[in-house]
């Protein structure tokens, strides 16, 4: 899982997430629109979704 900023600069990776629900912590992350990017390796496919931090 990657969280980049509208500028592209990863601001988080987290590697080793499997299956199930998984809390991130963003607190760090300054006010903005990010984008996070969910990597399936065994499918080898990519998702994503879009936030707004205020």
């Amino acid at each position: 899982m990657t969280v980049i900023n509208t500028m592209g600069q990863i601001v988080i990776k987290e590697e080793g997430i499997t299956e199930g629900n998984k809390a991130i912590d963003i607190s760090s992350l300054q006010a903005g629109n990010y984008i996070m990017l969910l990597h399936n390796l065994s499918e080898n496919t990519v998702s994503n979704a879009k936030f707004v931090k205020q």
